[in-house]
């Protein structure tokens, strides 16, 4: 339903019977609406996602999302041998929250630092604001498409839209990591731990996910009659850390 090409099939379609361009951009515009309003809907059935009734977990979920001041915020769990947490939809009343089942097995401590890093995306309506940073998107691209090439050179047109949308993911992204620092930031003040609890959870995330990155590891491929030699189990049990960063060079690139 969000994918593009449900719109390229829509703009073409309507591009065919001769619609007009604002009937064309209205249309287009409402689609992505329409996708943002039933995303949570569509993700609850997509995921098989399904209501926690561990009575554990339902009281951690109630002090952390009472503490963020939060009501009607539901949390469901996914079936996944990932590591991963995630809000979705567009708003408060309509907006949900979902853990995989391998992180429901994290410490109870780890957890409640997820649920407050996600309960700062629902408050903040993280999710809203990304998809329209793509409505917007969208809007530029069809208006340059069907409007203002009509005044400009098509060179410049072409120019203009390639640079916007090559420049977009960039900007996007500095958004999102700025949303995801934030949700750290602000999660913290909903820790009885604070800071440090939040940097635990953090981690207790990725060492995890490193031991399951390990797990997959040992699966190598190996010749039949042939077995891996002491030096090559060891060059394959050496641990590369991915919190350990390149030089700012390579992280601005």
């Amino acid at each position: 339903m969000k994918g593009v090409g449900a719109y390229a099939v829509l703009i073409t379609f309507l591009t065919l019977i001769g619609a007009n361009p604002y009937i064309t951009t209205i249309v287009a515009l409402l689609f992505r609406l329409f996708n943002l309003w039933i995303s949570d809907r569509v993700l609850k059935m997509a995921l098989d996602m399904k209501e926690l009734d561990d009575p554990d977990l339902i009281a951690i979920v109630n002090k952390v999302f009472s503490h963020a001041g939060l009501s009607h915020v539901k949390v469901y769990s996914t079936e996944s041998t990932d590591y991963n947490g995630f809000a979705a939809g567009a708003n408060i009343g309509r907006s949900l929250v979902a853990l995989t089942t391998e992180t429901l097995k994290l410490p109870r401590d780890a957890i409640e630092g997820i649920l407050a890093h996600e309960a700062v995306h629902v408050k903040k309506r993280d999710v809203l604001i990304g998809q329209l940073a793509r409505i917007i998107l969208i809007g530029i691209i069809i208006a340059g498409v069907f409007f203002v090439h009509e005044t400009l050179p098509d060179l410049l047109v072409y120019f203009a839209l390639t640079v916007v949308i090559l420049l977009f993911p960039v900007s996007y992204s500095f958004l999102t990591q700025w949303m995801e620092v934030r949700a750290d930031h602000l999660g913290a003040t909903l820790l009885d731990g604070g800071n440090a609890q939040m940097a635990k959870s953090l981690f207790n995330l990725y060492e995890f996910q490193e031991k399951a990155m390990d797990s997959y590891i040992v699966y190598d491929v190996v010749p039949k009659g042939e077995e891996k030699t002491e030096v090559a189990v060891e060059e394959s049990n050496e641990k590369t850390y991915s919190l350990e960063r390149e030089s700012w060079f390579f992280r601005f690139l």
